[in-house]
């Protein structure tokens, strides 16, 4: 009988920290989804205020910074950003990416990232779509000893899917930016005809291939 009993104690307890165990993985789970859904409260973007575009438009200035920084940086691919992307915007960055790294290789081999201002200074919802204008004040030097070096540039990011948010467009609205030299010049994304995803992305990807092998 003592034999049974401690047989049952023995099973309580196992049960218990299994119990347990379960619980604190479910916590856990509920915790990230609740940090994600209280960063992404809005199911619509037509009907978000400025207060409910904040985390949106943070996302997209560290996405952008993100970007920059790597390739001032001579990273070899293109880095993890703060929001997934589009299977063909991934593809189209990887391809920009490598361009843009090729070619500060060529043009200034020792040029170094050295911070920078990304704000979102303008958006608009469009179809249901937040398209942001980011301006890029990216500093960057040669040395140490000199003082940093900045450059400004104008950034389209078109994001959707307001609670998963998804970029689905980027684009540098300047005539000699890979965009404008491979999609055409001063697009605005807010008119969802020039969206990537309105256009022939096979097109696209054989004039940049072209691009990048012209820089010798």
């Amino acid at each position: 009988m003592g034999s049974v009993h401690k047989q049952i104690i023995v099973s309580i307890l196992l049960l218990s920290l299994l119990f347990g165990f379960c619980s604190c993985s479910k916590s856990g789970k509920d915790e990230t989804t609740t940090k994600r859904e209280s960063d992404f409260k809005v199911s619509e973007f037509d009907k978000a205020n400025d207060e409910d575009m904040k985390p949106y438009l943070s996302y997209v200035e560290s996405c952008v910074k993100d970007y920059y920084k790597a390739v001032l940086a001579d990273k070899s691919r293109l880095p993890n950003l703060p929001l997934p992307m589009s299977a063909n915007l991934r593809e189209y960055l990887k391809i920009k990416f490598d361009y843009e790294t090729k070619l500060e290789k060529k043009n200034e081999k020792d040029k170094k990232y050295a911070g920078g201002a990304f704000n979102v200074f303008d958006y608009e919802i469009q179809d249901n779509r937040l398209v942001c204008i980011v301006v890029a004040e990216v500093n960057y030097r040669y040395s140490a000893e000199e003082a940093p070096i900045y450059m400004v540039e104008e950034v389209q990011v078109v994001i959707e899917n307001p609670q998963s948010p998804t970029i689905i467009d980027w684009y540098v609205n300047d005539p000699e930016s890979f965009d404008s030299l491979v999609r055409g010049e001063d697009l605005l994304l807010s008119e969802s005809e020039n969206l990537l995803i309105n256009q022939d992305f096979e097109k696209i990807k054989e004039k940049a291939k072209d691009l990048i092998a012209s820089i010798k």
